[in-house]
């Protein structure tokens, strides 16, 4: 998810808040990048980002932290106006990498 974020400009075009959810992104990936900062596949994806991303090497030079899994994303469909969701990051377990991000549509498209 971080990589497709960074490195496919469509991604960008198509978020409005871009900035906001691109830097709470980086800060959470730097969370979990603390606890593997001797695997060499974790440096090998900053290292690709960085080289890929001026905005990611930007971000990351900033050395925020954060453990937030929530938020909010608005996108912008071609077909549609703006639609905003809530996002929640779920881990799949205490002990588990893995997490699951649920977005819900804000209320005013229920």
């Amino acid at each position: 998810m971080l990589w497709h974020f960074f490195a496919v400009e469509d991604s960008k075009a198509r978020i409005v808040n871009w900035e906001n959810v691109a830097s709470a992104m980086v800060a959470h990936f730097r969370s979990r990048y603390a606890y593997y900062i001797s695997d060499p596949w974790y440096q090998e994806l900053v290292d690709k980002l960085s080289d890929r991303s001026e905005a990611f090497k930007t971000l990351w030079e900033r050395h925020d932290v954060s453990d937030t899994l929530e938020g909010e994303q608005i996108i912008r469909l071609p077909e549609t106006e703006l639609l905003t969701f809530h996002y929640h990051t779920f881990k799949m377990s205490e002990s588990s990498d893995f997490a699951m991000r649920v977005f819900t549509p804000k209320s005013e498209y229920l």
